[in-house]
């Protein structure tokens, strides 16, 4: 019998290795304390908790990763369905743009818009929301995406001008037309204001029916910024050494539309806990190893969507 050597120190005895504690450890850092914050946080950090990077939509069908959507998809009804039960479809087109226009690396600082947009519209919300939606995607990405691509051409005060003239898309016209002149020599950047005089057009108030489609081309200006930044673009259409630096912070401006878009209906977080999210994600991983089947949109399922407030954490066995 070995001699007595004394009690061992508090928390020195080995426990059970559990498989998410390294990730929620590493994600300690990033949503608990921040630099020595020890003020607890607004949110949980999505992105850091979360296992499975996003890819581009229809990726599933040959075997890699679900998109964003998906991804809020099943965390809603335990399936993949298209017609993205829950989430505004104003949003949803807008999301499903950026996504698939943006790399690797930056679309997955999408994934913290995920729990916000779990419930963000219900069948029940008054028609007028889902228009106010479109409109301010519309506005904040011509207030906002275009004044970057200006500044990244160092068109400085073309960009203020459109920057301050974000109140009504009328007023948006003149300093879009203006700031197109001096664009003129990067088509890029011309590329990016020809959409957004687009938006500006169907934002018509004598034609209230082209509005429905500001979603989609809203969406078609955050496409155009973000191939500002895109390197065998910059390449092809402004040579080896463009005078046009990187656009800054372009991720989390377009985060910033699509968190506004979502904050115009107030509702609680589908996740209260971390550990949720990690017993989520490896669910998630589970039935993303078994493959994911789409489901079927019926008239039922559009007429009774689930509780904005559920999240689907699979079931707890997976046939073999």
């Amino acid at each position: 019998m070995p001699p007595f050597i004394g009690c061992r120190k508090a928390g020195s005895f080995k426990r059970r290795q559990n498989p998410l504690r390294g990730r929620l450890a590493a994600a300690d850092t990033q949503f608990l304390f921040r630099l020595g914050n020890t003020e607890m946080p607004e949110r949980l950090d999505f992105e850091a908790l979360w296992p499975v990077p996003p890819g581009r939509f229809g990726w599933t069908a040959r075997g890699n990763a679900p998109c964003l959507m998906e991804i809020v998809s099943w965390l809603t009804t335990g399936e993949i369905d298209i017609a993205w039960p829950g989430v505004s479809p104003a949003i949803a087109e807008y999301i499903q743009a950026a996504q698939d226009a943006l790399d690797d690396e930056a679309r997955q600082k999408l994934l913290v818009l995920v729990p916000g947009l779990i419930g963000c519209a219900r069948e029940d919300d008054p028609p007028e929301i889902e228009l106010s939606r479109g409109v301010l995607l519309a506005q904040r990405s011509v207030s906002l995406l275009v004044s970057l691509a200006l500044e990244a051409g160092a068109w400085f005060e073309q960009a203020e001008a459109v920057r301050a003239s974000a109140g009504t898309f009328e007023q948006m016209r003149g300093p879009l037309r203006e700031a197109a002149e001096y664009a003129r020599p990067n088509p890029l950047v011309t590329k990016v204001i020809s959409r957004a005089l687009k938006v500006v057009a169907t934002a018509d108030n004598e034609k209230p029916f082209q509005r429905a489609l500001l979603p989609v081309r809203a969406g078609e200006l955050a496409v155009s910024v973000i191939q500002c930044n895109d390197a065998p673009a910059r390449k092809l259409l402004l040579g080896d050494r463009p005078r046009m630096r990187l656009l800054d912070y372009l991720e989390q401006a377009i985060i910033t539309i699509i968190e506004e878009a979502i904050g115009l209906v107030e509702k609680p977080p589908p996740f209260d806990d971390p550990w949720e999210v990690l017993d989520a994600g490896e669910r998630f991983k589970m039935a993303l190893a078994h493959g994911f089947a789409p489901a079927e949109i019926s008239q039922t399922a559009a007429c009774e969507p689930p509780d904005p407030r559920a999240v689907y954490l699979g079931p707890t066995d997976f046939p073999r």
